[in-house]
């Protein structure tokens, strides 16, 4: 994100407040489509190396500005579906996507919310439409909640840790950050999964089996 250079002369509550906007623009607002996501958490961690901002308010910034910004396009989406209108942007996306295309969306959020939500977060352009798109299909609030701010702390911190620690190198990995969603789709889809399979177990568990006692022996049964 070279065109950012001009806030290395600002202060650090400036850097990291516009910053910060610009996030929950990205991840809350329709716009943030072709607004950018990943090349910008690079380049607050690159900043942190530069010492423009520190490493602990950066990594901060930048989960809590998407984690808001996701919330806020969760409950927009929520009380578009309650009111079955929206705003001419709205109705921009859905004429892009067509209304086969956005109905298996709204079917695979309300039959996966939890992979798609968390999955949704790793994803360009996908992480400012799937909340908005789990509050229109009726996805409960905490059950959205626990799938985003986990994704949003993998995705912010992580992203931010790594352009500081990219350094000099922090061009090439920009160059192939985007490759990063399918690696991070499949270990975040490998979590859930394992989470849910060890949370169906604990349920399917019964009481286990008493042995029997030595001295207890099994009725006789006659025989007529």
């Amino acid at each position: 994100m070279p065109e950012a250079g001009f806030l290395v002369g600002l202060p650090a509550p400036v850097v990291l407040g516009l910053i910060g906007l610009l996030l929950m623009a990205e991840s809350g607002l329709l716009i943030g489509v072709v607004l950018p996501g990943a090349s910008t958490v690079l380049t607050l961690g690159l900043f942190a190396r530069l010492g423009v901002v520190p490493l602990f308010a950066a990594v901060v910034t930048a989960v809590l500005a998407t984690t808001i910004g996701s919330h806020a396009g969760f409950v927009r989406g929520q009380r578009r579906g309650q009111s079955g209108r929206g705003g001419w942007v709205d109705r921009l996306v859905e004429r892009r996507l067509g209304p086969d295309r956005q109905e298996r969306l709204l079917s695979l959020l309300r039959r996966r919310a939890r992979v798609a939500v968390a999955v949704g977060q790793c994803l360009g352009v996908v992480r400012t439409l799937v909340p908005r798109l789990a509050g229109r299909a009726g996805v409960p609030y905490p059950r959205f909640a626990l799938c985003n701010v986990p994704a949003a702390v993998l995705w912010g911190g992580g992203l931010v840790v790594l352009g500081y620690l990219a350094g000099a190198a922090y061009q090439q990995v920009e160059d192939v950050v985007g490759l990063l969603g399918l690696p991070l789709l499949v270990v975040v889809a490998v979590a859930v999964l394992a989470w849910r399979l060890v949370r169906r177990r604990r349920r399917s568990g019964g009481q286990p089996v008493r042995p029997m006692s030595p001295d207890a022996a099994p009725e006789s049964v006659e025989v007529g």
